[in-house]
């Protein structure tokens, strides 16, 4: 199961992301974007990865006005046939101008690495790749 949504509770707007049967609520920061284009990046980023333009693509989950933070939180997701594989990520400095281009993001994501290939264990999510296609068709 794959879900990603803008929700609000308590007046306040938040992301909503279910990997299987992991759901992660975090704060929505609308320094810099507002909630249509959040959706907008996860439906395109989504399109690209089950379209198989991409193997890889980021949903951003928190990006800020560049006089706040130059960086921005998202979910890694790389595609291996129908197997994906989500992992959340933080990169430090973006070109805000750039953030929207097509690929920009992508170029910046680094291959993925599996938890043999880490220090230490990573949080990863597997799904399959029916998931973000039901998503994209709800």
């Amino acid at each position: 199961m794959f879900d990603i949504a803008c929700i609000e509770r308590n007046s306040k707007i938040f992301c909503s992301t279910t990997l299987n049967d992991h759901t992660e609520i975090t704060p929505l920061t609308l320094t810099f974007w507002n909630t249509d284009q959040y959706i907008a990046q996860w439906l395109d980023a989504i399109n690209n990865l089950v379209s198989g333009t991409h193997m890889k693509v980021g949903l951003i989950t928190d990006i800020q006005s560049p006089a706040d933070s130059s960086g921005v939180v998202y979910w890694a997701v790389y595609r291996d046939n129908s197997v994906v594989y989500f992992q959340e990520h933080f990169c430090r400095k973006i070109d805000h101008s750039k953030i929207q281009s097509r690929g920009y993001l992508e170029s910046l994501i680094l291959p993925r690495k599996s938890n043999e290939e880490f220090s230490e264990d990573v949080s990863e999510w597997i799904l399959d790749i029916l998931d973000l296609k039901n998503w994209l068709h709800k």
